[in-house]
Formats: C-alpha cells, sequence, structure tokens
C-alpha cells in the first residue's frame, strides 16, 4: 500500500507539472507580445502544486509504514 501511494503522489505531481507547463503556461508562438501570456490564469500555481506532491511523496514513504516490515528495537 505504501507503495503504490508513493508512486501515485510522485507520478500525480510530475503528470501536473507536465500538464499544467504544455497546455497552461507554455506559449505556441512566438510572433506577438500576446502569446508571452500563459494560457491558463493559475498554470503557475498549479505547477508548483505538482512539485509538492512530487516531493510530497518522500514524506508518504516516510510516514507510512508497511506491516511487513518489522520493528527494530
Amino acid at each position: 500500500m505504501r507503495r503504490v501511494l508513493t508512486y501515485t503522489f510522485l507520478l500525480g505531481g510530475l503528470g501536473l507539472m507536465v500538464a499544467t507547463y504544455f497546455f497552461g503556461a507554455a506559449p505556441w508562438c512566438a510572433e506577438e507580445v500576446a502569446c508571452s501570456n500563459p494560457r491558463l490564469e493559475w498554470s503557475s500555481v498549479l505547477f508548483v502544486f505538482g512539485i509538492l506532491l512530487a516531493f510530497g511523496s518522500a514524506i508518504v514513504y516516510e510516514v507510512m509504514k508497511d506491516p511487513s516490515d518489522g520493528e527494530i528495537e
């Protein structure tokens, strides 16, 4: 369960970063000044949220304990 949730956070964060960069923030034309504005207004916030999700996968991995791991005393 820990591995599945960790990979879900990691892939979700990476997917959100890629999607918001290529489909929300990156301009497709370079000839006009209007192309310098992002197409999605909150794309930078979503990109940062994707970074937080990707780094949060390490927190999920450390906080969740696997039942097959024995306690070290």
